[in-house]
Formats: structure tokens, sequence, C-alpha cells
């Protein structure tokens, strides 16, 4: 796969080169739609390579329902978990996609943050779905270290 200009084909040679990697989680916080359909055979490839590797792919749904705008391409493919964001009372982001692709959900709103301010101080930040897999991925991280004998299934 060469390195070319288009998001689609750049996020494919990503998730290849994971793929190969001794990692065992992938959290993809970037979204597209698929728009690139020359790559998107790259992508499902892609993605088909890294579950058929053991990884556990964690895939950010998207901010766009409230726009009527479907979900991530990466969050609807076969091997990968759909993450959808909840605000602070674990209900479902005005924002974030969502549907039977999903496959959990996690923090999206009110993420804490460093501010800019001179005296460090923390900032809350709508952080939206990529936030949510950001979270969910480093849980999973979590629990597989303290189960390391553990399949991504069982994780």
């Amino acid at each position: 796969m060469g390195i070319g200009l288009g998001l689609d084909e750049r996020i494919a040679e990503a998730i290849e080169l994971a793929a190969d990697s001794e990692a065992q989680i992938l959290s993809i916080a970037v979204g597209t739609r698929g728009e690139d359909t020359n790559y998107q055979e790259e992508l499902d490839r892609a993605i088909a390579k890294a579950a058929s590797n053991g990884k556990l792919i964690f895939a950010a749904a998207g901010n766009d329902a409230h726009n009527g705008y479907r979900a991530t391409t990466l969050a609807l493919q076969d091997g990968a978990v759909g993450v959808a964001a909840v605000d602070r009372h674990g209900e479902r982001a005005y924002y974030s996609q969502h549907g039977p692709f999903i496959g959990l959900a996690a923090p999206g709103q009110e993420i804490p943050r460093r501010c800019s301010h001179p005296d460090g101080a923390v900032c809350l930040q709508e952080g939206g779905t990529s936030a949510a897999s950001a979270l969910a991925s480093a849980s999973a991280a979590l629990i597989w270290s303290a189960n390391p004998d553990w399949t991504k299934n069982q994780v």
C-alpha cells in the first residue's frame, strides 16, 4: 500500500502497521465516512487484518448525529467496537452517533484537560466520541494488564 494524500488511505495504512505490531489495542479516534471510496476496500482489509491478528479495536462512532450524518466508517466495520459518547448522567450525548453498531459508550462530555492558563488550571471540554474511544481503550488496557491471559473478547 503506497503513501497517498487521501485520509482513508492513510488511516488504512496506519491500521495495517498497527496490525503487524506488538500492540494489543487500537484506538481509532479519527472519523471517515468513506467518501474516498477507492480506499474503502483497504480500510475493510486493514480492520480485518488487525482483528484477525488479535487486536482489540475501538473506533469513535462520530459526532454528527444532531446534523443527520451517518456514523464513521471505521465504527461500522466488523471487528471494531463502535464507541459512543455519554454525558455526566450516562445519557447519550446529543451529538453522538447511536445505533446497533455501538459496542459500548464512555464519557465524552466535560472531559478534564489542562487549560492554557499560566496557572495550569484544569478545564472541561466536549471531547466527543474520540475522547470516549480513548477512555474505553485505556480502560481495556488496564483490564488486560490485570488479566494478561484473557483474550480480546474476554477483555
